[in-house]
């Protein structure tokens, strides 16, 4: 056998392999990820104003899954000196000890920080 040859080329492959894994499963940053799920939250609140406000349509809406949870938000949050009515909240594991999206019946989305602080967010473009 030669000088360099043996299992000394496996080591720079598996290196490209692990940047390409490590890469590939990144998370998302948290702003992005807010913008996704800021378009998501208004289709609900557009889907259930659509029927009508009806328990139905809420009951599927509402949906809870470990990364996940779309809940009842009936209260009022304080954007530019505006008072806003939100109906609406969304929570992620992203999210934990952050905050969480609130989306008011006019489907404008507010991130609602964990220290109180009210931000509006523009939604994803599709």
């Amino acid at each position: 056998m030669s000088k360099g040859s043996g299992i000394y080329w496996i080591v720079p492959i598996i290196a490209a392999a692990i940047c390409i894994v490590v890469w590939l499963y990144l998370p998302v940053s948290v702003v992005h990820n807010r913008k996704i799920l800021a378009t998501r939250l208004q289709w609900d609140i557009a889907a259930w104003r659509k029927d009508g406000w009806s328990s139905n349509t809420f009951n599927v809406i509402a949906k809870s899954n470990d990364a996940l949870h779309v809940f009842l938000f009936r209260t009022n949050v304080y954007n530019d000196g505006q008072v806003q009515e939100t109906i609406l909240a969304l929570s992620h594991v992203n999210f934990r000890r952050k905050g969480f999206l609130a989306g008011t019946t006019n489907a404008e989305i507010f991130w609602v920080a964990a220290d109180g602080s009210v931000k509006k967010v523009k939604p994803a473009k599709p």
